[in-house]
């Protein structure tokens, strides 16, 4: 379902913003963040495009979108974003990059209510949480920033909980 398919499109994130890291610093990373090299991510960027369920323009709009990000042109990123959620309106990744998109342009209002929508479509990932908090603190309003970034912890745990139960039960098949 939409866990399925927002995990997919998160692997089409990483692989994106993996490229990117690479062409900044000049030199490929040999792991990310959850210990998968490269061509791993690569792998599970093919993978994700196969998957029937991610359209291929929700796709399109997502990679173009992340490219508009990169390169700080946020307004036609979030035009981007918004199309994709058009093609996909449950996908909580485009929830979150359309919120990152609408900060950059101090639509914070706006920024906000997607950050929220996208925290209670995946409520296991952290990063909409944490882009809340620190719009939150941009503002000044430190006490709900810092429960937004309290929030964002305990979801990394579970999510952390959730995959090291996923990995054993595919170790146990």
């Amino acid at each position: 379902g939409n866990l399925h398919a927002d995990r997919a499109m998160a692997h089409v994130i990483v692989a994106v913003l993996l490229g990117s890291i690479t062409l900044a610093v000049g030199q490929p990373r040999n792991t990310y963040q959850w210990g998968e090299t490269p061509h791993q991510i690569g792998e599970k960027l093919q993978e994700a495009v196969k998957l029937e369920h991610i359209s291929e323009s929700h796709f399109e709009d997502i990679s173009s979108g992340v490219s508009h990000l990169k390169e700080n042109r946020h307004e036609e990123a979030q035009h981007t974003f918004r199309a994709s959620l058009e093609a996909a309106p449950d996908s909580a990744h485009a929830h979150q990059l359309l919120g990152m998109s609408l900060h950059k342009l101090d639509r914070l209002h706006e920024a906000a209510e997607h950050f929220h929508h996208s925290a209670r479509l995946a409520p296991l990932t952290p990063d909409p949480l944490h882009h809340l908090g620190t719009l939150l603190h941009s503002q000044g309003r430190l006490d709900e920033s810092k429960a937004a970034h309290m929030m964002g912890r305990v979801a990394t745990r579970r999510h952390e909980a959730a995959e090291k139960k996923r990995r054993r039960r595919a170790q146990e098949l």
